[in-house]
């Protein structure tokens, strides 16, 4: 679930958004999708062990029935792409548009993490305005951003103003 807000005299975010076949020609490195695979999938496999274990088979089971059935009612749908140059925000809604966000026009960025409602990466741009991204991947999305943005990262940015700071 990606949901997409912008402050700043609210900018009208349908002006920010391209069409997706637009990026059809470039190859993201990464892409984050909405369906946690490899956790069904973990589960799948500790389901048919408990299924050799006679005191839990029943246990196995039932979790492998839920398991199918969520593997199955999970909507797929790409959440973010990350390219060189720029990442891709999808809309849970439609996959045909995007918002389209360069790295180097992040001034800063944090994501707050929850357990219950995933995670809220908030991106302060160079011209000031603000733009909130709520994700069910939270930690995906961090590593990302470590790895192409990590000095504008609010909590680096805050520890190297810390250390530059005179000591008494």
């Amino acid at each position: 679930m990606s949901t997409v807000q912008e402050t700043k005299e609210i900018k009208n975010l349908a002006d920010n958004m391209i069409p997706a076949s637009q990026l059809s020609s470039l190859r993201p490195y990464k892409t984050i999708d909405a369906k946690p695979n490899t956790a069904l999938y973990f589960l799948i496999v500790l389901s048919f062990a408990m299924l050799f274990v006679k005191s839990i088979r029943i246990l196995g089971v039932l979790t492998l029935v839920i398991e199918a059935f969520l593997f199955v009612k999970i909507k797929s749908y790409i959440l973010f792409a990350f390219y060189d140059e720029f990442f891709a925000v999808y809309q849970e809604d439609s996959s045909d548009t995007c918002r389209q966000i360069f790295w180097n026009d992040i001034a800063e960025w944090n994501i707050q993490n929850n357990s219950s409602t995933g995670g809220i990466l908030t991106c302060i741009m160079q011209d000031k305005s603000k733009l909130q991204i709520r994700t069910l991947r939270p930690v995906a999305l961090f590593n990302e951003f470590e790895k192409k943005a990590k000095i504008k990262e609010s909590n680096y940015k805050m520890k190297a103003s810390m250390k530059s700071a005179p000591k008494k």
